[in-house]
């Protein structure tokens, strides 16, 4: 069964990562807005926001079930000690993430950002056809197309998800970690710029920073044993 504390750390780092989610995803979700408010209620934009949102951590539970089963496979092999590689691995990308950021190392997420470029490179020329939005199920899959965009707080939930003893833990995982990116992603699309200054404030993004280290220093000193 997978640990309370693990989902409280990729919620945390989903939603103190918001900085970074902002200025990855912010771009589409607000240009979803802009397009959608010219002829559309408050009441619908905010529908196909969350539509939009829905489709988006839908793919983060896909790709998530997926690394899963090779962690799974990966275990068999090398035995259940091999769970504690993963939670080491994710805890120093967390404490990356943590320093990226709150500005004090710029380059520790971004180059690894680049290992999925290639992937992203596939897929965003179907992606640019669903922008703009033109309906509720067209919000839901341009969300899961848009949410492989490389990422590295995506990355670091995949490998807490490659640590799971199951699908379903994998699940709940990767469902935490995208409740945890929601409120940014709604915030920045209802509220758009002046979401935007406030999230990415450096006083903030240093407070998030030091927090997401936190809990990574606490995997690390009394998770792994």
């Amino acid at each position: 069964m997978i640990s309370d504390s693990i989902l409280m750390s990729v919620f945390i780092m989903g939603l103190l990562g918001s900085g970074h989610c902002i200025g990855m995803c912010g771009p589409i979700v607000m240009a979803l807005s802009v397009t959608t408010a010219k002829n559309k209620s408050n009441k619908i934009i905010i529908s196909y926001l969350l539509a939009y949102n829905l489709g988006r951590i839908t793919s983060y539970v896909i790709t998530g079930s997926i690394v899963s089963l090779f962690g799974i496979f990966l275990s068999s092999i090398i035995g259940i000690d091999s769970r504690k590689i993963f939670i080491i691995f994710s805890s120093m990308i967390m404490i990356l993430l943590g320093l990226y950021l709150a500005n004090w190392w710029v380059y520790a997420i971004v180059r690894i950002e680049k290992l999925g470029a290639f992937v992203w490179h596939l897929i965003q020329p179907m992606a640019t056809k669903f922008i703009p939005i033109k309906n509720i199920p067209t919000a839901f899959i341009a969300g899961i197309l848009w949410g492989m965009l490389p990422c590295g707080l995506l990355y670091t939930a995949l490998i807490w998800a490659m640590s799971a003893t199951s699908v379903f833990d994998a699940t709940i995982i990767m469902i935490s970690f995208g409740l945890g990116t929601l409120p940014a992603m709604m915030g920045v699309g209802i509220f758009s710029n002046s979401f935007k200054k406030y999230i990415q404030n450096k006083y903030i993004r240093s407070v998030a920073g030091l927090i997401i280290i936190s809990f990574a220093i606490y995997q690390l000193l009394f998770f792994v044993d």
